[in-house]
């Protein structure tokens, strides 16, 4: 009795065994959300001093830029028909313009010339940029009139970069 409980145990076990899958799967789901992403290669502070040196005697306007330091735009999409902004953040200044200018741009197309920074007003940079990942290098300018007296202080101004649905 005892051999045949173990022969129909190790019978039953072994019918388990064979009717057992030899496989098994599952089903994977992915989803991609909206990605729009963009970031500068240096977030350091960038310092354009103007000074006697940058003048020439009878002209009154000096431009300076910040020749010495340029940074890098860099973004990435997935989303078609996307541009990115530049506005200025903080409060505009009175006694100059500050432009900042896109230039060798991959992915998208630079807006051609200086764009000149406006508080609460955001400003094409780079317009048809679809689906992919690019990079720009921008290049900061003052345009500074000698009438406007001597700035004693350093002044900070914010600029921002958005990514967003355009053209």
């Amino acid at each position: 009795m005892k051999k045949l409980f173990v022969l129909l145990f190790v019978a039953l076990f072994a019918i388990g065994i064979a009717s057992a899958a030899d496989n098994e799967s599952h089903t994977v789901k992915v989803s991609v959300g909206n990605i729009n992403e963009v970031s500068l290669t240096t977030t350091s502070d960038i310092t354009i001093s103007i000074g006697s040196s940058d003048a020439t005697a009878g002209t009154a306007t000096i431009s300076k830029s910040n020749s010495a330091m340029t940074d890098e735009l860099k973004w990435t999409t997935n989303l078609s028909t996307q541009k990115i902004t530049v506005v200025l953040t903080t409060t505009a200044p009175t006694k100059y313009a500050l432009k900042v200018t896109a230039t060798a741009a991959t992915g998208g197309t630079a807006a051609g010339s200086a764009v000149t920074l406006a508080k609460d007003t955001a400003a094409d940079l780079i317009t048809a940029i679809t689906t992919t990942a690019g990079k720009c290098t921008l290049t900061y300018t003052v345009d500074y009139n000698v009438s406007q007296g001597p700035i004693a202080t350093a002044e900070s101004n914010t600029v921002k970069y958005v990514i967003t649905a355009g053209t």
